[in-house]
């Protein structure tokens, strides 16, 4: 099913593989993927993103060897969280919305609902809760 969605494809060599684990729903099932020894073996990256040219010197750094000027986005960033979300494509597990009245959350999930489908994105309603007071 995977693989005719696109999602993976077969790989018979492949050197690496990690264990699926099938965890029951109340609508059925889910896959979870247990990547443990995987990620003992990944180098850990940071350093990623670039920091746009005209921001690079705000972020410069004060070494025992003089001032450095990094030209990767720093942890910390004010706008690092927006920046990434911008950068790359991201699975959305949770939306959480919030409106000061019914008028105003039913115009923003019309808003939310048109996005979805605008993206091909699809909203289960068994785990859609609206008008709640808390979480």
């Amino acid at each position: 099913m995977l693989v005719d969605a696109g999602l993976c494809y077969r790989n018979p060599s492949s050197q690496w593989c990690s264990p699926p684990h099938i965890l029951p729903k109340d609508d059925g099932h889910r896959m979870t993927v247990d990547v443990r020894e995987a990620n003992k073996r990944v180098v850990q990256d940071f350093w990623q993103f670039a920091v746009k040219v005209k921001c690079e010197e705000i972020y410069s750094i004060l070494t025992e060897e003089g001032v450095i000027t990094p030209t990767r986005v720093l942890v910390g960033g004010t706008n690092i969280v927006a920046y990434v979300q911008s950068t790359v494509q991201a699975m959305l597990d949770d939306l959480l919305a919030y409106a000061e009245t019914p008028e105003e959350l039913l115009k923003l999930l019309r808003r939310v609902s048109t996005i979805c489908e605008e993206k091909g994105l699809k909203l289960n309603p068994r785990t859609c809760k609206v008008f709640t007071t808390e979480w």
